[in-house]
């Protein structure tokens, strides 16, 4: 099972983002990124009615956008 299952089985990206209270691109990145985060997984599963255990292959920490930014060096003034 993968995430992109787990949200047309909720009814699609907008209805799961309606449901959990998160944006579009939320889900959209969910699913892109095949991963759930662990803070939302217990909510997750009651909506689908399926065991947390179920979803916890799909689990880990979402990467900041900010954090895959590189800043470029600042010169000396």
């Amino acid at each position: 099972m993968d995430v992109q299952v787990l949200v047309e089985k909720a009814g699609g990206v907008s209805k799961m983002a309606a449901r959990r209270g998160v944006s579009h691109s939320t889900v959209c990145d969910w699913k892109r990124g095949n991963f759930l985060p662990g803070n939302r997984v217990r909510r997750i599963a009651e909506l689908l009615t399926i065991p947390v255990e179920a979803l916890l292959p799909m689990v880990r920490a979402p990467v900041s956008r900010k954090a895959s930014v590189v800043a470029a060096p600042q010169e000396a003034a």
